[in-house]
């Protein structure tokens, strides 16, 4: 288990020092979600599928764990390959890495 952990360590450094050499932005080199939100509209980038949903709470798989969105009255108003935007009321966004 010890010896994962440090694989993986050294993977997200070495994955760190490409993305700064080449200006990658993080999310892209890190396989993290981007997350923005405007008003009552919210767009996440870079994610690997639903995993709930219902119009109070949205969970998304990501890079290394999963993204919580919980709120009222949300919709999915446009699902594509790696985006997904979201309308509503967002109260709370809980992300949870490392699995």
């Amino acid at each position: 288990m010890l010896k994962k952990k440090e694989n993986k360590k050294k993977r997200n450094q070495i994955r760190q020092t490409v993305a700064d050499v080449l200006e990658f932005p993080p999310e892209v080199a890190m396989d993290l979600p981007k997350i923005t939100l405007a008003g009552q509209m919210l767009l996440v980038e870079n994610h690997k599928g639903i995993i709930e949903y219902s119009n109070q709470k949205i969970r998304l798989k990501v890079g290394g764990g999963w993204l919580e969105i919980n709120g009222q009255n949300m919709i999915l108003k446009a699902i594509r390959n790696e985006e997904l935007a979201i309308s509503g009321k967002v109260e709370k966004l809980i992300l949870e890495t490392g699995w």
